[in-house]
């Protein structure tokens, strides 16, 4: 204890000394440019720098070891840098969990799709119509999305606002651990007329090598980022290949009106087309 509060006035007085002379330096300089006598200030410095060696004898006396002190405060400061990195690394960790965590209904709900997906039988199992997924003078829509209750909600409302629903085909692509419950969703609570078509992620085999690079490129961990399939927008001609036109839809959107006036717009050779404003109509 006493070795403790001996080290702690030694560091008083060592900031002190060093906050004084600074001022004195720095008062000295400022008369020099402006033209004052600095000789008085310049003798006081001297005393000062007198008494800073003076007491740099002291402190010696008192840690005669100082490679022993280096040595010892390197290894508290790689212990707190240590402590610092793991708590990073759980912060971040936890970041993630919670981004990947769903709430309890919500993942009972899945577990019971899943448990009705593999239940039935393997010819059931797929979607009707499926001669219209590639047909170009229909229109397409696209949802990449892991939310099965969002994507339905896009769904349902894109298809009760259209004039022909018949002409509807929606395109969702979701990952693999998902894909048996978003796909038992679908058939068991159809969208009407319109077409279904459910596809994993990791059928892409081309992407897996793109989005890897992208993602060791950014560095990120936040789950929002990480995940694949918010990239997938940036491949849509690698996804739909024989499509000519396809409007992509995010999974937070709820659809008031028929769709189908955006298949008649005149894109001037532009390549990608977007929403100019939310404002009503």
């Amino acid at each position: 204890m006493e070795q403790w509060k001996m080290t702690a006035e030694v560091c008083r007085r060592l900031s002190c000394r060093c906050l004084w002379k600074r001022k004195t330096h720095r008062n000295v300089v400022r008369s020099y440019h402006a033209g004052k006598s600095t000789s008085r200030k310049i003798l006081v410095c001297l005393r000062e720098n007198e008494s800073y060696g003076v007491h740099f004898v002291r402190t010696s006396r008192i840690y005669p070891d100082c490679s022993g002190m280096v040595k010892k405060l390197c290894a508290m400061t790689y212990n707190a840098e240590e402590q610092v990195r793991k708590q990073t690394k759980q912060d971040t960790f936890l970041k993630e969990l919670v981004g990947r965590t769903i709430p309890k209904d919500l993942h009972c709900l899945f577990m019971r799709l899943i448990a009705e997906y593999f239940a039935i039988e393997t010819e059931k199992q797929e979607f009707p119509t499926k001669y219209k997924v590639q047909d170009p003078d229909l229109h397409h829509f696209a949802v990449f999305s892991d939310n099965i209750l969002a994507s339905s909600v896009v769904v349902n409302s894109t298809t009760s606002t259209a004039t022909d629903p018949e002409r509807v085909v929606f395109h969702i692509v979701t990952d693999s651990l998902n894909l048996p419950a978003m796909s038992i969703w679908f058939l068991l609570n159809p969208p009407g007329k319109a077409t279904i078509h459910i596809e994993s992620i990791d059928n892409f085999g081309w992407l897996s090598i793109r989005y890897n690079a992208t993602l060791q490129k950014e560095g990120s961990v936040d789950p929002r980022y990480i995940s694949a399939l918010n990239h997938l927008c940036s491949y849509l001609p690698d996804v739909f290949p024989l499509l000519i036109k396809i409007v992509l839809l995010d999974h937070d959107v709820v659809v008031q009106k028929d769709l189908a006036g955006l298949w008649s717009i005149d894109m001037r050779g532009k390549v990608i087309g977007a929403v100019e404003t939310c404002n009503e109509g």
